[in-house]
This record gives C-alpha cells, structure tokens and sequence, in this order.
C-alpha cells in the first residue's frame, strides 16, 4: 500500500471518529481484476455489523460484531433477532419488530382486543368490541347496520352510518336530532338557514316576472308593401 492511501485512511477516520474504515488493498485477491473502477489504495467504510475496526467490506471482515450483531458458523457478523428470543421485550398492547442490530416495539392494530403478534389486524391475539375474528382477515369489523340496531320507529327519519368497530345512528336529510326525546324530527320550515329563504323568496320573483312577461299580447311585426316596376 502507498504511503498516500495510508494518510487518506487517516484522514476519514480524524474525520469521523465514529465511523471505522478499512484499507481495501488489504482484503482484495491479486487474481480478481478490478473490474469496478476505483483505486484499490482507497478506503471503504466498514460494514454496520462492525463494533470497531475491519480488514475489508462486508459483516466476514469485522473484528469484534456490534451490539445486536453476533458471529455465525459462516464466521460472520449477523443480525440477532432479539423478538424471537425475548417475547416478553414489549408492553401489553404492542409487538416487537426485529431491525438490523436491534429491535422496535410498535402498538397493536385497533381491531385487537389486548394483545397482538404482528401489524395489523391478522397479527391479533383476540378481537376487540366491534370486530370478529376470520380465517382470512385475522379480525374482521362487524356491520352493526346490517341488523339497523337504531330504533325500528325511527328507520323512516333515521339512517345508519358503518364505522370501523363501531356505528352511528344519524338523522336523514330534512330531519334533525331532538335532544329531549334522542329521536329525529322534521326541519320546520322557519329553522331553514337565512341564504335558503332568500334563495327561494328569489325564484318566487323570477316566476312572477316570467309570468307577466308570458302573457303581454304580443304584437305583430310591420308589413311591407313592395311596389311593382
């Protein structure tokens, strides 16, 4: 290796005392061409799987594995998946994940009742209020207004609304929910909006005017006599 790759390698690392680089001349056979196209005194950042200092590119070269990282039969530095070792790693309510070198917990889907495997609701344990468990879907909503759980006297004035694990009973158009009794009434026309008055005092205008106009006689348009040559 040349006395000017050695300072570059220097150089990164002074640079950055948190990343590890390693000198690529060190680690590639003098039987493989150098088909890539850069110059094999250059140095390349040590693979994340690295806690400290490496010989070449890739998790095989590492000296010592980083944390989350442990050395294989294959002798290189690979990945523990801390989930499958550790079930106990997140809180009720939420799911491990595993991630190079470490792990997430991330919360269950809202169709799961209090514990879950994985994302979404197949990951499920057991279905919450409003949903119900499925071969395909894991847990599945259930459609309340199927059997219109709002009050059969009401079904004339009154509408159901599907949501996921839940339902909404809600006035038709033209009818509005009285707080005393909880039922829906018809809107009077004095509780109109203000612009829907106006807007209908204006057409009542227009009709009159047309009106009017439709029956003035109307009068018959000038002849004209043309005078033989």
């Amino acid at each position: 290796m040349n006395a000017e790759a050695g300072r570059s390698c220097r150089a990164k690392e002074e640079r950055s005392a948190s990343t590890q680089w390693a000198r690529i001349d060190a680690k590639v056979p003098f039987d493989i061409p150098n088909r890539s196209g850069f110059d094999l005194s250059s140095c390349l950042e040590c693979d994340a799987a690295c806690a400290d200092n490496c010989t070449g590119a890739g998790p095989e070269t590492c000296e010592t594995c980083a944390d989350g990282y442990e050395r294989k039969e294959s002798d290189r530095c690979q990945d523990v998946d801390e989930c499958e070792r550790n079930a106990s790693l997140c809180e009720k309510g939420t799911y491990c994940e595993n991630v190079p070198g470490s792990h997430e917990c991330k919360l269950c889907d809202r169709a799961c009742e209090s514990a879950c495997l994985g994302e979404g609701p197949r990951g499920c344990v057991d279905c919450t209020v409003g949903y119900r468990p499925s071969a395909s879907h894991g847990c599945e909503d259930v459609d309340e207004c199927a059997s219109f759980p709002c009050a059969e006297e009401t079904e004339e004035t009154e509408e159901c609304v599907n949501s996921p694990g839940s339902y909404e009973c809600t006035c038709k158009a033209g009818y509005r929910r009285e707080e005393e009794n909880d039922k829906c009434v018809q809107i009077a026309e004095s509780e109109l909006p203000t612009e829907t008055a106006e807007l209908d005092e204006t057409d009542a205008t227009a009709d009159a005017i047309f009106d009017d106009t439709a029956a003035e006689p109307t009068s018959e348009p000038p002849s004209h006599s043309h005078e033989e040559l």
